[in-house]
């Protein structure tokens, strides 16, 4: 059954069996993520793809520029971005335009052919124009810059100044970024993790401190099936739930209004849709990996409350959250002995393949992403030396 925990050094599991922790590299931390909040670990602690040197680098987020201001889209913009795009940022685009510059900014690969809708209604495929391969070109020039103000956005970082071809794609993306999390927030305010729940189990009294013991695995097992009693018998009841329940609605990229200032499908209303899909993406991998929705609900049983919501799967969030959940599960066999997770099924959104290969790249560098109690004991207990860190999910 599902537990939350929080995180514990390398020298407090001791109190679950000196034996057992010994197998871990002295310098690990032990890290089981129980936080509902929308922050938390960020996915792919390391290198993210398309990371690198950020465009601006060498000035400070935020010095002489407050957040919001600088110039406004729109304003003088079709001679500023002339080095960056073929179009005015502000100007509609046509429907392959709008599919080529969403796909250079998302960084997805050049479409060979598109989809075109006659007037009947009836939907073809179609070589790739000019004009998809130009807009292509033209979201591609503009990613660096959307990339660094959404990851500012999502980091809390102040808006920074850069050059002023450059500066509406940088606050466009980061205002999606803060809209699609404003919004996120006042969905999910509500339900998911209850926190008093997991300050409270790791609190509790009756943990064995069992530093000074030396009869090897055997103690470790005996003092994690104490623990997990203790726990069971004081948390297993209709009075205490590791999550609240309730139906868990994340907002699409659709629900988050486009500012006024942006003309619809222009390349800035795109670069702001890029940074409200930038949050739901990212979100979704941190909510999957903290156990945001999982746990025990006040009848006992273990559930996903967001998976039994009935998600939009379209929605970026629920492709990164399904995505980190299967890397995740596919860590461990039947037998709950921890394994080498496969390669992602290529066919997948984009989304799901970035967290996906986030938890894959993560395990292989030593996390175990744990989901029962069996797991975490299969790992200790076994001497898995190549693990350097424990999430529960």
């Amino acid at each position: 059954m599902k537990k939350q925990w929080v995180t514990v050094s390398v020298a407090t599991l001791a109190m679950i069996g000196a034996a057992g922790v010994s197998t871990i590299s002295s310098s690990s931390n032990v890290v089981v993520h129980a936080d509902g909040s929308s922050q938390g670990q960020q996915p792919g602690q390391g290198q993210q793809p398309g990371q690198g040197q950020q465009p601006g680098q060498g000035q400070q987020p935020g010095q002489g520029q407050q957040p919001g201001q600088g110039q406004q889209p729109g304003q003088g913009q079709s001679e500023q971005n002339k080095n960056l795009t073929e179009n005015d940022g502000n100007t509609s685009l046509a429907n392959d335009s709008q599919q080529g510059f969403s796909d250079g900014i998302s960084g997805n690969s050049k479409a060979t052919s598109i989809a075109s809708i006659a007037a009947d209604g009836n939907q073809s495929s179609e070589p790739a124009t000019s004009s998809y391969n130009t807009a292509y070109s033209d979201g591609n020039n503009v990613k660096s810059y959307a990339e660094q103000g959404a990851s500012d956005a999502y980091n809390g970082n102040s808006q920074a100044s850069l050059a002023s071809d450059a500066q509406s794609y940088y606050d466009a993306a980061y205002n999606g970024v803060k809209d699609a999390k404003n919004s996120y927030d006042a969905s999910t305010s509500n339900v998911g993790t209850d926190s008093n729940y997991q300050s409270d189990a790791f609190n509790d009294s009756n943990v064995n401190n069992s530093s000074s013991s030396d009869n090897g695995t055997s103690q470790a097992h005996t003092d994690a099936t104490s623990f997990e009693s203790s726990m069971n018998s004081k948390y297993n009841n209709g009075s205490y739930t590791s999550v609240k329940n309730g139906t868990v609605s994340i907002p699409n990229t659709g629900d988050v209004k486009t500012p006024n200032d942006y003309s619809a499908n222009s390349e800035y209303d795109l670069t702001y849709k890029y940074g409200v899909n930038y949050f739901l993406s990212h979100q979704g991998s941190v909510d999957a990996q903290s156990g945001k929705w999982t746990g025990v609900d006040s009848s006992g049983k273990y559930q996903d409350i967001y998976i039994n919501s009935n998600p939009d799967s379209s929605n970026p969030y629920y492709q990164s959250y399904t995505g980190a959940q299967d890397a995740m599960n596919n860590q461990w066999n039947g037998s709950n002995v921890i394994q080498s997770i496969k390669d992602v099924d290529s066919s997948k959104n984009i989304y799901y393949q970035n967290a996906y290969n986030d938890i894959k790249q993560q395990a292989n560098s030593g996390t175990a992403f744990v989901h029962n109690g069996y797991q975490f004991r299969n790992v200790a207990e076994n001497k898995v030396s190549t693990i350097k860190k424990y999430i529960s999910c």
